[in-house]
């Protein structure tokens, strides 16, 4: 999801990117766009797409620190 963390995986990890999810035109994100996310990533799973799914962000610390982070979200870990 997101262009930054795509270009910047794409690089070491192309071959194995399902697919890309971009939201540069949503004006307002909300629960409707986490939603379909969400059930596209169980949908892959179910299907034996993948068997751990991690999800890596930036947690805000302020304007100039974000902390990288890692959360395995299936299985729930």
């Amino acid at each position: 999801v997101g262009k930054k963390g795509f270009d910047i995986l794409r690089r070491d990890y192309a071959a194995l990117i399902l697919e890309r999810v971009d939201l540069r035109e949503v004006k307002t994100l909300g629960f409707v766009n986490a939603d379909a996310i969400a059930k596209k990533v169980i949908q892959l799973f179910n299907e034996g797409g993948f068997d751990i799914c991690t999800l890596f962000y930036s947690q805000f610390k302020s304007v100039i620190s974000q902390i990288p982070t890692t959360q395995q979200i299936i299985p729930a870990g």
